[in-house]
């Protein structure tokens, strides 16, 4: 659902316009990130208004499971309102962003398909997903600002899914508004946003095992959410001092597993910790924990 407060930012955005000038609105789905039936609904909602992101001859068969620019081609209020009763109903794990431009989709689309590719220090050209909600912070951060202007020039407001440990988050990025805008040249990976942009997989790798083998450790089907809980819990055991993969995983099943409170008056499990924390019995052998069945590797 999309919460008031981002509501009234979009209107704000749409009628901050100066006098002569178009604001359009539209939402950023992923269809690879999709299931099948929604991929049904999605076609099913919008038709006639799903603008791809990738357009080059190259993405043709990739295409159709690609990112897509959501929203009518038109600025008017009735437009804008069908729009948000349709998308407003879809959660964070659908829409991964919701957009004011003074492009309307398909022209947005056409020139953000120039931001798809990215050259590698050693040549090659790679598929550069800029509009995933967990790459657009760190390309912002980090890219070449110049890039990160071009991309954004015709944007009004581009607001990302994020989360907390306890609900979705909107997150903005504010553009130039600028119509006559060129399109983005390829962005240059280098050593540095490279490594940004790897991260850290671990978290990544857990979400993706536990949600296939122990779904019902989380309490919530917010995706981002759940991730950032994963996040959390990796921070306090590297806080403690648990450095040992095993350890760190055992340590992530067990806290989304039981509550803190009965953690913190656990002696066993207490016990278990400093043994681990000084580099003895790893965590999950000294107590009993209900590892999921098919534990995460290196």
């Amino acid at each position: 659902m999309i919460p008031q407060q981002l509501q009234r930012a979009l209107e704000e955005d749409i009628h901050a316009a100066p006098a002569g000038q178009a604001r359009y609105l539209m939402v950023l789905i992923d269809m690879a990130r999709l299931s099948d039936a929604q991929r049904d609904m999605i076609q099913h909602d919008m038709p006639g208004r799903m603008h791809p992101l990738l357009l080059h001859p190259d993405f043709l068969a990739l295409r159709p499971l690609g990112a897509m620019l959501v929203g009518p081609d038109d600025s008017s209020p009735k437009s804008r309102d069908a729009l948000r009763s349709i998308a407003g109903a879809y959660d964070t794990d659908i829409v991964q962003a919701w957009i004011t431009s003074v492009l309307c989709p398909a022209d947005l689309a056409t020139h953000l398909s120039q931001a798809c590719f990215a050259l590698g220090n050693d040549g090659e050209r790679y598929l550069l997903r800029y509009y995933d909600p967990l790459i657009t912070p760190v390309l912002y951060r980090t890219a070449n600002a110049a890039w990160v202007a071009s991309v954004f020039a015709p944007v009004v407001s581009w607001w990302f899914a994020g989360a907390n440990i306890q609900h979705p988050q909107w997150h903005r990025i504010p553009g130039s508004a600028n119509a006559r805008c060129r399109p983005p040249s390829p962005l240059v990976l280098t050593e540095t946003l490279w490594n940004a942009l790897a991260g850290d997989p671990l978290p990544h790798r857990l979400l993706d095992e536990l949600e296939q083998v122990s779904p019902d450790v989380f309490s919530t089907q917010c995706r981002g959410v759940r991730l950032a809980q994963i996040r959390s819990h990796l921070a306090s055991a590297n806080q403690i001092g648990l450095n040992r993969h095993d350890d760190l995983v055992a340590y992530v099943f067990t806290a989304l597993s039981r509550p803190a409170a009965s953690l913190q008056t656990d002696r066993a499990w207490q016990h278990a910790l400093q043994q681990a924390v000084a580099g003895e019995a790893p965590l999950a052998v000294t107590t009993p924990i209900p590892m999921p069945r098919n534990r995460t590797s290196r």
